[in-house]
């Protein structure tokens, strides 16, 4: 189990390691409490996978940046101040909690989530973003009934449901009109780019013939 001190040094498997400097493709084995850590970024575990639950609740993260890839268990970051959820792990075994911070959107959600997907509490208007979810996902009483008509106790919906919603296939549509717009801005901006240096180019060499 990884237990952590003060210093962040935990035991596992008979040795001594510091969470601040694990090596590539470690795998900490256990419950991983980062919680009322009062922290305001993570260490990078990015490259580090969680054979247990991660618990990174209640401190004062603005960002997940650097947080584990792959957690086998739950992943908890509730209580936090989160904007967006942009380096969360991509794939979380158990429950994923961001629940009760300052969530406006879910882009950069878990790919895959095993358990329940709770959001509760957060300023959401929209569950656009979420990926394949195993549970239910959990947020405000009326923002579930923008895409359910059914009167949920626990203020629920199945993945399924979700996204066979009209709300949700609408959302889809608008964002695959928007990824198609900004695809074309890229381009145009690529062939732009590629014209003023071949412009440029050709000045430097009429500026080399006149010398």
């Amino acid at each position: 189990m990884a237990i952590l001190d003060d210093n962040f040094d935990f035991e596992q498997d008979g040795k001594v390691y510091n969470i601040y400097n694990l090596p590539d493709g470690f795998v900490l084995k256990g419950y991983v409490d980062l919680s009322q850590k009062n922290l305001t970024e993570l260490p990078d575990l990015s490259r580090v996978t969680v054979d247990g639950d991660f618990d990174c609740s209640e401190n004062r993260l603005t960002s997940l940046k650097g947080a584990p890839q792959k957690v086998t268990g739950d992943f908890r970051c509730d209580h936090n101040q989160l904007t967006f959820l942009k380096g969360a792990p991509q794939k979380v075994g158990g429950y994923f909690w961001c629940q009760h911070n300052q969530l406006t959107t879910l882009e950069g959600a878990p790919q895959e989530v095993g358990g329940d997907f709770c959001c509760y509490g957060d300023s959401l208007s929209s569950l656009f973003g979420i990926s394949k979810v195993g549970g239910e996902i959990k947020g405000s009483y009326l923002l579930i009934k923008e895409y359910d008509c059914r009167k949920s106790p626990d203020y629920g919906i199945y993945y399924a449901d979700l996204v066979a919603s009209a709300k949700y296939q609408s959302e889809l549509s608008a964002n695959k009109i928007r990824q198609k717009h900004e695809k074309w801005v890229k381009k145009d901006a690529d062939t732009k780019a590629k014209h003023r240096a071949g412009y440029a180019a050709f000045k430097k060499k009429q500026a080399k013939e006149r010398e």
